[in-house]
């Protein structure tokens, strides 16, 4: 039975990102943090207003150099995962992204935020999902259906 060897974390956060490498044997786990950047919204404007958008080539820049860091320094990786913010997307077509994908905070979310509390209420939401409804969180990801709630929002505190 295998029990020791490297695995690789990336953790891509609201505000850092950071790659980081876990070394797991009979003792137990070490963590080992390779790299941390910073992570944040930026201010796009889209002729009407400002929009808030990721930077998502300079984190894929970061995540790359991470990698490429870890896997220099340990050869013995077995697998590499990766957590992000969970309620953004970017749309791929022929291997390209075609935007720079909006932050969950930007303010074309209030609606669809709006519209799914009026429909399903803070209580049922919470209940279903765990996610607050604080002013500084987006569930615009949020999905309500006749019979259950579906999110994939991770919120912050209140």
């Amino acid at each position: 039975m295998h029990t020791s060897g490297s695995v690789v974390a990336v953790d891509l956060g609201a505000t850092s990102g950071r790659v980081i490498v876990g070394h797991v044997d009979g003792a137990g786990v070490r963590m080992e943090h390779v790299v941390r950047f910073a992570n944040g919204p930026v201010p796009v404007w889209e002729g009407e207003r400002e929009a808030l958008h990721w930077d998502a080539l300079e984190l894929y820049r970061q995540v790359r150099l991470g990698l490429r860091d870890a896997l220099a320094r340990h050869h013995d990786v077995a697998s590499i995962g990766i957590d992000s913010w969970a309620v953004d997307y970017g749309i791929v077509r022929a291997g390209r992204i075609t935007h720079q994908p909006y932050h969950y905070r930007d303010e074309r979310n209030d609606a669809a935020s709006r519209s799914m509390l009026r429909k399903i209420g803070k209580e049922a939401l919470f209940g279903a999902t765990a996610c607050s409804t604080c002013r500084s969180t987006r569930c615009s990801s949020c999905t309500p259906t006749s019979a259950t709630v579906s999110c994939r929002a991770v919120t912050e505190p209140c």
